[in-house]
């Protein structure tokens, strides 16, 4: 069964916007667990989060803020594609 989240988000211009995303995996990179997600209308794109998890389920994403570790973590999930394929 896929996992979906729905985020509450904020557009550049600082305005509010929903959007539903689909779990593609879980990856971890020295110890850190991040999500791949692929937003609803948008399967060619992927997108990599950071995200804590409150103990009723809830998650919020939180944007990769290092740039270092965003490469990490994207150079982890495309290795991950080729062992897929």
């Amino acid at each position: 069964m896929e996992q979906r989240i729905t985020a509450r988000m904020t557009d550049e211009d600082g305005r509010p916007f929903t959007r539903t995303f689909t779990v593609e995996r879980t990856l971890t990179v020295e110890g850190k667990t991040y999500l791949a997600l692929v937003a609803d209308g948008e399967e060619d794109d992927v997108y990599l989060f950071d995200f804590t998890q409150a103990t009723d389920g809830t998650v919020e994403l939180l944007e990769i803020e290092d740039d270092a570790a965003y490469e990490k973590a994207a150079d982890a999930y495309e290795a991950l594609q080729r062992e897929d394929d």
